[in-house]
Parts: structure tokens; C-alpha cells; sequence
């Protein structure tokens, strides 16, 4: 037998052309027992990396092929949750000595993080194999005994016969360095696909990589198609004359066990006053904000505040809930305007906590939208754009710069970049790839440009060509979804209990405000940490410098105390005219607000909701705005709907609705519906809503026979528009706050309002010449710029 221990996917960023589940389960199909993930200078493919292993029953092991200050390759394999750390200690150190795009490892740094990793001699890049290679053994003795230094009983030489000059000659003369040090040697494959036939995706993400064309010789362009997974057998054979090599790996496998985080509590425990919990001081808080907000405690509202308090704590997120409340309480405190959303503004201990500003009592909204057994709780704040590093700041401050970091995004291929990238490589005309770029629509898979071809209008005239492009469909076709480069995530900030990089690798980021997590939030959550978003809203900056101008005139004046149903205010929305104002001046807004003619804030919510991909495909904006108005009649389509659907007319307008229907006629948790409507987006992309709709009617039909099939197909037209992005109420009902009191000042004080949304350019969808025009129309002077009395601000 044999495990492949030299592997790259494609978290190797255009080093790697096969994705994780493809090599995966060709390990599992050759019956190897386990299998290493080695990318270069990363672990950013680990969690789902072991996710997988799992899966199909297979061993993982993490590692790193790390490159060196001389550039040379070393690669890490991890024994344990010991050893990954060590290797995300030194790959930290890596970023930090060579930076954020060119990562290099100072070799002594081997020497405080070796303990728990075991260390082959690396690749053709290798110190080793190029010293050999060179023929220059004794400098090649002197740094395996350096290394031998640094991991005593964990070294072995990597062989690598992959049929390129010499590479057999360098195998036997690191067999004889070994037997003559005592050093194991081990057999690798240098795996960058997972068959032969994917070499050329990989030598096209190399050109890539490198920027050049096919036509072009490189020197880290592949030599041949041997770095694919190849079964036992094939390695057994290759490495015929050294079984040794072949064992070995076995040996090495025995020694490996799981190395990621598991069960760890990471989010750092709050420091609660003498005689406190977390979760009692968090019971006191949320009591204490619920009389400050309710006045009085019904029954009703504690049987709330207990259920609520029960899930959190039991869930074990008091400290993640208490941490949040800290955040927002140091920001309101520096006068740092904040708000929330998202699912957090269906909680009411977070309306109690000041986190949020949606009354989730009055709304009746779902608790178990933003905490249920087996979901991460998810908490969006929004802060003054032009303060929101303050805010950075100071949690690193507080918490410790080395338990700080942003969590990552990958920047995937999607069709349009998949077309720019391997076109280039093919050497393409220009002119070919940019009509492909203009008429392809954005955020199509890079697999999916085929069938553009047939389905945009754009294209349909130009099917004739599609032949002609077919090596660049294929390629694109290939590479689709791979992980292109690491990018920062807008929001996502990760804080733990002690050194972050014991998680994951920190690198830094452009900005050098805090460094970033190399895992994204999906990974950092299936670990067990929590990410706090801190968001920036130019809104609010606009909305803080426009409170500060009317001050001016009036001291009395408070945001807070706005009036809830000005008239005026409503009837500017009502002509269409709220230019500036938030969520709702865009054109399909104004348009729906002309119709729609809101007259208070429920209206609001909805319409902040209705103009959301979800509502737009369930074809619902004109239903509603009919029903709303009572030009058509309301239709629940069922009687166990009625209460879920009678506030909307009958029209699923927030994601909680999606949820609640399903549940309601498939009989199932909310949970579990939830897991339904999740389905449906991968289910448009894949052409299998079909076989949700069957899904959906034939459990439907059993609970509710009374149902018809075309009452049923009515039902889930409304249901399959939610594969597109939708609201959940309270964050409509977050976003509808903001935008009724931004159009309040439009409205009452004009030109301080615009001449904020001016300071604060660019945001929303105007111009800032559109801007001026419109505050001309409602009577504000707009004098040209002078140097005398114009600084920061617009006044």
C-alpha cells in the first residue's frame, strides 16, 4: 500500500487543477488509506480538506510546502494539533518576513516551531535535490544535517522520479546521503492533479500564474504529465528498486492523527463583574435594556427574553453575545454611530441590548432565524464609515493584536475572469475575448459560457462561433470555481481567546489595519470560532454630519426623537422623489414607492424587501402593490398560511416567510425548511428544481390532500424565486429605520442633509452632480467650491 504525502490542490492558487472532492475520492477509489494536503505556504483548503477525508472514509493529514528565504521548498506534514499550530506559527512568520504576496521562511525559524511536524526534503525546488543536482554532496550532507538538527527523529528525503532529466540519478544519490546519515527516505509524487488528462488545465494556470502564453518556454511550466494521483500500484513500480520508499509512507501516516482544532472554545470569555457568569450578567443586561425600551415587563415579553436567554446560553454564545454589546457600547461612547441588522434584528435580546433597533415583539419575528441548535449566531453592525478603523482599533487593543484577525474571502473563477485569464493564455485577439466578456452576464460560472451561447439573447446571434472557441470553453470549463486569489473579507472580524495564528496562518493585509485569517467564515465557523461583522456605512457618516449641522441652528434637535409617521416625509416618498435617501431612492424604488404610495412604516419594510432578487423572480411586486391597494384580492393559497401570510397579502415578501411556509406544508422544523429554501439556489445552478418541486408537492399532498396540484404550482413559483437573495424581515425592517429618518432630513433639513451626502461621496446611486441638481429643486443654494471656507466638509 501507499498514501500520497506531497499533494497540491487548487488552495495552491494556479499551482493546483484539480479540486479537493476529485483527488479525494480518487485516493478513496485506489483503496489509500490516507491522504496529505500540501499547498504552498497554506492551509486555506484544510477545513474542507478533512470535511471530505471524512466523508468518504479516508485519513487526512495537513500540511505545507513552505518555501524558504532562498526560495527553496521544504514540505511540513502536521502529527498533531501541536504540530499544526507550529506550522501556522511559522507560516505567519513566513508573511512577515516576506510579505503578503511573496511569503519566505528565515530557515532558524525552524528551530522554535519543529516539535510535532515531520519534514521531507521537499521537491525539485528543494535545498536538497538542487545541491544534488549540482553535484554538490558535500554542501548537500551539511544542510540534511541542518535539518536533521531541527527535526531529529521527523526527517526523511523525498523522492520524486516523475521521468524528468536526472531525476532518478538524484533519487539514488538521496537513497545513498540517507543510508549514509541514517535518514528515511519516502516516496512522493508531487501530485498538482488528479489524472493525466488534467495537465493541461495545470500548465495553463502555471502561464497564468506567470503571465505568458502557451507559445512561451518558462522555467514553472510543467515538464510532462507525471504530477498526477497515481494508484499504489503505479508508485510501487516506479519505486521498485526502493520498496523503503513506498513503506514509508505507511509509517508516516501511523504517525499522523488529527491536527485541526476541534472542540476548543475560542471566542474569548467575558470578563463579567464579581458575582456575575457570562450568562447571568448577559440575563441582567438583557433585563435591564428590556425596561429601558419596554418600560414595562409583560408577560409576554419575559416569556421572550427567557426563551431567547435559554437558547444563547445553553448554546454556549454569551460570551460572543456580551462581546458584541462591548463594541457597540465603546462606540456609542466615542459618539461612533452604530446600528444592526441581519438576522441579529430578529432577537430581542439584542433590540435589549441596543444592538439592534427592530422591536422584535410588536413584529412577531422568529427567534430561531437568528439562533437555532446547529447554527452560528450572525451579528451585523453598522458603523459611521469614516470611524469604523477607530473601531478596529480598538478591539485589537482590547482584545490583543495577536488575537485579532479578519477572516478571508476567495476570489474564485467565474466566467468573465476565467475568459480574460486563459484567453490571454492561448493568446487569443483581444477583440475575441472582450466581445465574449461584454456578452457574457456577470457572475456566471466559467462553466456555464457553453450554454450562454444558447441562452443569452446577446449570444444566440453568435452561436455559429461557439466551434471555434471550444479549447477555451473546455479550459474554462475545467478551472471553474477554482480559488483564483485570498482576498479580505468586508466585514468578518475573528477574535480569539489566545494567539489566532494557533488557527490559522495571519498574513498581512494591504490596508495594515488588522491582519487576515486564512480561512473564510464558513470555515472559521465549522471550527467553533464566531465572526463579528464590523461593517462601515457612508449613511451614517452622511446622517452623524448632518445631525451636527442642524445642532447648529437647533440644540434641541435629536435623531433619536424623530418623529415616527411625519407626513411631509411620507409624502415626498409617495412623488417619487426621495433622492439620497437610504435603500429607497433607487429607480426600481421610486418607481414601486409611486404605485405602492406608502402611508406608514410597514409599507416601508415592505418595500425595502419587495425590490430583492427572492420577491422579483416570485413575480410579487405587482401582486402586492394590487393587494395593498385593493385592487386585487388577497389570497393566503391556505388556511395553515393565513398566519404567516395575511400581514403580506398572501406574497412571501421576508426569508423567514420562506421558511415558515415550508415548514408549515412539507411538516417539518424550521430548521429543516430552512436547510429546504437553502437548496435552491444550488438547485437553479444545477437544473434541479424539478426535483424539489416533486419533493415539495408529493410531501405536501400527504399532509394537505385538500391542496391541488395547481394551487401547489402557485405556491412554490412564489418559493422558487427565493434561489435569489432575499430579505429577512427584521433586517428590512433594520434598513427601513434608516431610510424613513434619512428621508425625514432630506425632507425638513435639506441642505445640511445633502451637503453631507456631498462630504461623504461616493455612496447610493446618484451622482454627486444629481445630488446638487436635486437639492437646487427643493430650494438649497449651491454655491462653487472656495478654498476660504471649504475643508473636509461640504457647509
Amino acid at each position: 500500500m501507499f498514501s500520497h504525502l506531497h499533494l497540491h490542490s487548487p488552495y495552491s492558487f494556479l499551482d493546483g487543477a484539480s479540486d479537493l472532492e476529485t483527488l479525494v475520492l480518487r485516493a478513496t477509489a485506489f483503496g489509500q488509506p490516507a491522504l496529505a494536503l500540501t499547498d504552498h505556504n497554506s492551509v486555506a483548503g484544510a477545513v474542507k480538506f478533512v470535511s471530505l477525508c471524512r466523508g468518504y472514509g479516508i485519513q487526512p493529514i495537513l500540511g505545507s510546502e513552505i518555501t524558504l528565504e532562498d526560495g527553496s521548498h521544504l514540505t511540513l506534514l502536521c502529527q498533531n494539533r501541536n504540530g499544526y499550530a507550529n506550522l501556522c506559527a511559522l507560516l505567519t512568520r513566513a508573511f512577515l518576513h516576506g510579505g503578503r504576496l511573496s511569503p519566505s521562511l528565515p530557515l532558524e525559524e525552524l528551530a522554535n516551531f519543529s516539535s510535532d511536524l515531520i519534514c521531507l526534503s521537499g521537491c525539485r525546488r528543494g535545498n536538497l535535490w538542487r545541491l544534488i543536482h549540482n553535484r554538490r554532496y558535500g554542501e548537500a550532507e551539511q544542510f540534511a544535517l541542518i535539518l536533521r538538527g531541527y527535526f531529529p527523529n521527523s526527517l526523511y528525503l523525498e523522492l520524486q522520479d516523475d521521468y524528468t532529466p536526472e531525476s532518478q540519478r538524484i533519487c539514488r544519490n538521496l537513497v545513498e546521503l540517507g543510508a549514509y546519515l541514517h535518514i528515511p527516505v519516502v516516496a512522493t509524487n508531487n501530485v498538482h492533479f488528479a489524472k493525466p488528462e488534467d495537465a493541461e488545465a495545470h500548465d495553463v494556470l502555471r502561464c497564468i500564474a506567470n503571465r505568458i502564453t502557451l507559445a512561451e518556454i518558462h522555467a514553472e511550466r510543467p515538464l510532462n504529465r507525471e504530477r498526477y494521483l497515481k494508484s499504489s500500484p503505479e508508485m510501487q513500480e516506479l519505486f521498485a528498486w526502493k520498496p523503503e520508499a513506498i513503506a514509508n509512507t505507511l509509517r508516516i501516516v501511523e504517525r499522523c492523527e488529527v491536527a485541526l482544532p476541534q472542540g476548543e472554545e475560542i471566542t474569548p470569555s467575558y470578563a463579567t463583574p464579581e458575582g456575575h457568569s457570562a450568562a447571568s450578567y448577559l440575563r441582567h443586561l438583557a433585563y435591564k435594556g428590556a425596561k429601558a425600551r419596554y418600560k414595562t415587563l409583560t408577560p409576554k415579553l419575559e416569556s421572550r427574553l427567557e426563551h431567547e436567554l435559554a437558547v444563547i446560553c445553553e448554546l454556549g454564545y454569551a460570551d460572543y453575545i456580551l462581546m458584541a454589546w462591548k463594541v457597540a457600547r465603546w462606540a456609542r461612547s466615542q459618539g461612533i454611530r452604530v446600528t444592526g441588522r441581519g438576522s441579529a434584528a430578529d432577537s430581542c435580546v439584542a433590540y435589549c441590548l441596543l444592538l439592534t433597533d427592530v422591536d422584535v415583539l410588536s413584529r412577531n419575528l422568529p427567534f430561531a432565524r437568528f439562533l437555532v441548535p446547529g447554527k452560528t449566531p450572525d451579528i451585523d453592525l453598522d458603523f459611521d464609515a469614516t470611524r469604523r478603523e477607530e473601531v478596529f482599533q480598538w478591539i485589537q487593543k482590547e482584545y490583543g493584536a495577536e488575537n485579532v484577525a479578519m477572516a478571508c474571502t476567495f476570489h474564485t473563477f467565474l466566467a468573465r475572469s476565467a475568459v480574460r485569464d486563459v484567453g490571454k493564455a492561448l493568446a487569443l485577439p483581444d477583440e475575441a475575448l472582450e466581445f465574449l466578456r461584454k456578452h457574457i452576464r456577470a457572475f456566471t460560472s466559467a462553466d456555464k459560457i457553453g450554454s450562454a451561447f444558447e441562452k443569452n439573447s446577446e449570444l444566440k446571434p453568435f452561436l455559429h462561433l461557439k466551434e471555434r472557441f471550444t479549447l477555451l470553453l473546455d479550459l474554462c470549463h475545467r478551472i471553474a470555481n477554482f480559488p483564483r486569489h485570498i482576498g479580505t473579507h468586508s466585514s468578518g472580524v475573528v477574535v480569539s481567546r489566545g494567539a489566532i495564528s494557533r488557527i490559522a496562518p495571519i498574513q498581512p493585509t494591504a490596508t495594515h489595519v488588522l491582519p487576515l485569517l486564512t480561512f473564510d467564515k464558513d470555515d472559521v465557523e465549522a471550527l467553533g470560532a464566531i465572526k463579528l461583522d464590523v461593517l462601515s456605512l457612508r449613511i451614517l457618516s452622511a446622517i452623524e454630519d448632518t445631525v451636527q449641522d442642524v445642532k447648529r441652528k437647533d440644540l434641541a434637535f435629536q435623531y433619536s426623537r424623530i418623529p415616527n409617521q411625519d407626513i411631509a416625509t411620507y409624502k415626498k416618498i409617495q412623488s417619487g422623489e426621495a433622492l439620497g435617501s437610504f435603500q429607497i431612492e433607487s429607480p426600481a424604488q421610486l418607481a414601486l414607492a409611486m404605485s405602492l404610495s406608502p402611508e406608514h412604516f410597514e409599507d416601508l419594510v415592505a418595500s425595502v424587501a419587495l425590490i430583492r432578487p427572492g420577491p422579483i423572480r416570485g413575480n410579487l411586486v405587482s401582486r402586492f402593490v394590487a393587494c395593498r391597494n385593493g385592487w386585487s384580492r388577497a389570497d393566503v393559497m391556505h388556511p395553515s398560511l393565513a398566519p404567516v401570510l395575511a400581514k403580506t397579502y398572501g406574497c412571501i415578501v421576508f426569508q423567514e416567510q420562506v421558511i415558515q411556509v415550508i415548514a408549515t406544508l412539507m411538516g417539518t422544523s424550521e430548521a429543516e425548511a430552512d436547510a429546504f429554501r437553502k437548496a435552491l439556489k444550488p438547485a437553479q445552478k444545477w437544473g434541479t428544481m424539478d426535483e424539489m418541486l416533486e419533493r415539495f408537492a408529493t410531501q405536501v399532498l400527504k399532509r394537505h390532500p385538500d391542496l391541488s396540484l395547481e394551487r401547489i404550482e402557485r405556491i412554490w413559483r412564489q418559493i422558487e424565486g427565493w434561489s435569489g437573495y432575499g430579505f429577512t424581515e427584521g433586517h428590512a425592517a433594520s434598513f427601513a429605520i434608516t431610510g424613513y429618518k434619512s428621508a425625514y432630513l432630506s425632507t425638513h433639513h435639506p441642505a445640511e442633509y445633502f451637503s453631507a451626502l456631498l462630504s461623504n461621496q461616493p455612496m447610493g446611486y446618484y451622482s454627486a452632480n444629481t445630488l446638487a441638481s436635486d437639492a437646487r429643486r427643493q430650494g438649497v443654494n449651491i454655491l462653487p467650491l472656495d478654498i476660504n471656507l471649504t475643508f473636509r466638509q461640504l457647509v
